[in-house]
């Protein structure tokens, strides 16, 4: 079969780089195009475009370069399949582009946001959460994975990181900290971009737009009361698997946390979005740990995250906490609820704990089978033949 050109538009794509290079490449044989091809024609292009979270500068790119390029046809993939943060409003002015841009003749949408099968197309969309099948991911390697859970007594409850500055993260530590429940939990937090909080009358510093979408919009509009105030300015920061002066020094990937899932018995998952608001469902890394390591969890995210791991084929923990709690839209009830659960496991001593543990090791083990074998399945193989037939048209 005859190589066919691919652009990686903007930060490249993950779909093109961990599946199709790796998984495909012998039936689909692609080459990237180099600045020095500017000049060339050619009759039809893949482009891999990878969102990154500001609709208009994404669009605008996207057209600038479909402009300057000198291609008769163009197959169009949005790779969101890694943040899942394509919203309506991204939608509809990718519909206007294909208006404007009769040289897209075909096109796919991919994003771990299960919600967007709504919005699109049908036959345009394809449900896809590549963070199941990412190599090496915090020193995780699925396809060689090997783990063997700790038989003997645990030194701590609860395992609970904590990097990029989220509203719902500061909630879940303050309230650790109030319980006293951070004393049984291998716990970290950075100070950050917290610490305007802490200070009142300090301003949030602006953000660039290159950063703009690792930003939480909703940490300069919270009101800490006094207590929670003074709680964080004396707890933070809480340093675990790195310092506050590393906290911007990893881009990907971070230091193995292996020991500290060993050495405890929960995991209390803040995932990286939490608001209702937002019309996203989807779950990330930080829950395939758990699975990685053996380790049951309490996840502090979106509704409905419980709901999508099942529909992979994973088993949550219903039979030992109330897990009602991943089914409430309010944000406010639903954070309650999960902390709830938190409170009560906390009220086991560690002897209760590591009997209950054990007595979910069935379930530890079936989702971890199920995570390797997941991993290791070359997909997604349908996107992968509608490119071959579009080459082949």
């Amino acid at each position: 079969m005859k190589k066919t050109p691919a652009l990686i538009v903007y930060s490249g794509s993950r779909l093109f780089g961990n599946i199709i290079k790796n998984d495909f490449n012998d039936i689909l044989p692609t080459f990237t195009l180099q600045s020095d091809d500017a000049n060339k024609e050619y009759d039809k292009v893949f482009v891999f475009f990878e969102y990154v979270g500001n609709n208009q500068k994404t669009l605008e790119l996207l057209s600038q370069v479909l402009s300057t390029a000198k291609v008769n046809e163009f197959f169009v993939t949005i790779d969101d399949c890694y943040e899942g943060l394509i919203d309506k409003e991204f939608v509809d002015m990718f519909t206007q582009l294909l208006d404007k841009e009769p040289r897209i003749t075909d096109y796919c949408i991919l994003s771990s946001n299960a919600m967007l099968e709504k919005l699109i197309p049908s036959g345009k969309f394809k449900y896809f959460n590549i963070h199941l099948h990412l190599p090496d991911y915090d020193e995780i390697y699925p396809d060689i994975l090997n783990h063997i859970p700790n038989e003997h007594l645990r030194d701590k409850k609860f395992l609970c990181v904590n990097r990029q500055e989220r509203v719902h993260r500061l909630r879940t530590v303050d309230f650790l900290l109030k319980e006293d429940i951070a004393k049984h939990t291998f716990l970290s937090c950075t100070l950050g971009d917290y610490a305007p909080l802490l200070q009142p009358g300090t301003a949030f510093k602006s953000q660039n737009v290159e950063v703009e979408r690792y930003q939480d919009p909703e940490l300069s509009k919270v009101v800490l009361t006094k207590d929670s105030i003074e709680r964080l300015k004396l707890a933070l920061p809480i340093d675990l698997d790195m310092i506050e002066s590393q906290r911007k020094a990893f881009a990907t990937n971070m230091p193995s946390l292996e020991k500290y899932f060993d050495e405890s018995y929960w995991s209390i998952v803040t995932e990286g979005d939490f608001s209702s608001k937002k019309n996203i469902r989807q779950f990330t890394e930080k829950v395939l740990k758990c699975f990685a390591y053996h380790h049951p969890f309490v996840v502090i995210g979106l509704p409905g995250t419980l709901e999508l791991l099942k529909q992979e084929g994973f088993i949550t923990f219903s039979g030992f906490i109330d897990e009602s709690y991943d089914q409430e839209e309010n944000d406010d009830k639903r954070l309650n609820m999960a902390l709830k659960e938190i409170k009560k496991l906390n009220n086991m001593n560690i002897q209760e704990m590591k009997r209950m543990y054990n007595q979910m090791m069935p379930i530890l083990k079936h989702n971890y089978n199920t995570y390797k074998n997941i991993y290791n399945k070359a997909e997604p193989a349908d996107v992968v033949n509608k490119l071959i037939s579009w080459a082949n048209k």
